[in-house]
C-alpha cells in the first residue's frame, strides 16, 4: 500500500491496554467534517492543488510525489491526512487546508474509542479520519498500550494481483 494506492479499510486491534486508561482513538467521518466547512472550501479541497511530501524513511523511487492531487474525491479522502506531509500549492489551497485542520482539531472529533485488550475496530480508511488523544500515563517499560494496524483492499486490479503474486 502507498500514498497513491491507499487501503480501503483500516483495522486497529489492541493487544495490550497498558496503564493509560484515558488515552482514546478519535474517529471522524469525513462527511461530518464537510458539513462544518463552507462550500467554497470543500470545492478547493476537491481540486488538484496539493502534493504529498513523503517521510524521510519512505522509498520514493517508485512514487511520483510531484503529482498535483486533490485532498477529497466526492466525499472520500484522496490523500492521507498527515499535516506534516500535505503541501498546498497556492494560498487559497493553504487556506482550505488550514480550515480543514482547524475544523478537525478545534471542533473535536465526535467518536471516541478506548481500547481494551482484544478490542478490534474496522473503519473505512477513505471515509474516516483517525487520531489519538495524548497519553497521560506512558511508562515506556514494554507494558504500555499496544495497537496493531492492518490494511485491507476491497478489490485488486488484475495488474496488482499479478504483481503481488510475483513478490
Amino acid at each position: 500500500m502507498s500514498y497513491t494506492d491507499p487501503p480501503d479499510v483500516l483495522g486497529l486491534v489492541c493487544v495490550r491496554e497498558g496503564y493509560d486508561t484515558v488515552v482514546q482513538t478519535e474517529l471522524l467521518d469525513i462527511r461530518e467534517l464537510l458539513e462544518t466547512l463552507p462550500d467554497a472550501i470543500v470545492s478547493l479541497l476537491k481540486q488538484p492543488r496539493f502534493q504529498i511530501q513523503t517521510s524521510a524513511w519512505v522509498d520514493t523511487s517508485s512514487l511520483n510525489t510531484n503529482t498535483r492531487r486533490p485532498i477529497l474525491q466526492d466525499y472520500s479522502l484522496a490523500l492521507p491526512v498527515d499535516w506534516e506531509n500535505m503541501i498546498a500549492l497556492d494560498q487559497p489551497a493553504q487556506q482550505a487546508l488550514d480550515m480543514m485542520q482547524a475544523a478537525i482539531l478545534n471542533g473535536g472529533l465526535p467518536h471516541y474509542v478506548h481500547f481494551a485488550t482484544g478490542d478490534l475496530v474496522l473503519f473505512s480508511n477513505v471515509r474516516v479520519v483517525h487520531a489519538r488523544t495524548p497519553y497521560t500515563d506512558l511508562r515506556l517499560d514494554g507494558n504500555d498500550r499496544t495497537l496493531y494496524r492492518s490494511y485491507f483492499k476491497k478489490d485488486l486490479t488484475a495488474q496488482q494481483r499479478k504483481l503481488r503474486m510475483m513478490e
